[in-house]
């Protein structure tokens, strides 16, 4: 993976245009990075389709649409562990699937992909939310990826792996460090929210 464009500042990162942002790669590589998480993803609700039986399946899909959808990862959880009866094994495994793919897309893509309206004005929306945070803890402004990682555990709405990635490229970190920090802080958010709730439901 390439380097993320160094952006240290919120100050910085709001004075620069769209077009300054987008640095695509050429060729080959752009195509290879926009098929190749697609494909995953594809791949991944083939082996569903063949593998797994039609109830399970249909409530797997069910689910993975919501946890698409904004916010999903908060509250698909305990949807499909409540609403869809959805063994705890299979929510962390299908959203920790879908994350490795939807991340490494957003990290590969997202700076050109800016070039859409509706996906920068979502940006300028994190990168505000991140600036925020950092004018009431200044220090986060110089996290590592470990410190990402915690930012996107925290089980706030607005605190997921597409925030994440935002945040990982205003403070400069390479695309591998924000990949791994990204697919690391989702998959112990994921855990903890799965297994939270599976004990809420057993309780009531």
């Amino acid at each position: 993976m390439e380097d993320a464009v160094p952006v240290t500042t919120r100050e910085d990162a709001s004075s620069l245009p769209p077009a300054a942002r987008i640095k695509p790669p050429r060729g080959p590589i752009a195509g290879y990075r926009f098929l190749v998480p697609i494909l995953g993803i594809l791949a991944g609700a083939l082996a569903l389709f063949l593998f797994v039986e039609p109830e399970l399946r249909t409530r797997l899909f069910t689910f993975v649409g919501i946890y698409l959808l904004p916010g999903g990862i908060d509250y698909g959880i305990p949807v499909g562990i409540g609403v869809f009866e959805i063994p705890p094994a299979w929510v962390i495994a299908a959203v920790t699937y879908m994350d490795l793919w939807v991340t490494l897309f957003w990290v590969w893509n997202l700076d050109h992909l800016t070039r859409f309206s509706w996906i920068d004005e979502r940006v300028a929306k994190s990168r505000h939310r991140t600036a925020r945070l950092w004018d009431r803890f200044p220090r986060l402004r110089f996290a590592t990826a470990p410190g990402l990682t915690l930012f996107i555990l925290l089980p706030i709405p607005w605190t997921g792996s597409f925030v994440g990635v935002v945040a990982g490229k205003l403070i400069g970190l390479k695309d591998l460090e924000l990949y791994l920090a990204s697919i690391a802080g989702t998959f112990l958010r994921v855990i903890t929210l799965t297994y939270g709730s599976a004990i809420i439901f057993a309780l009531f």
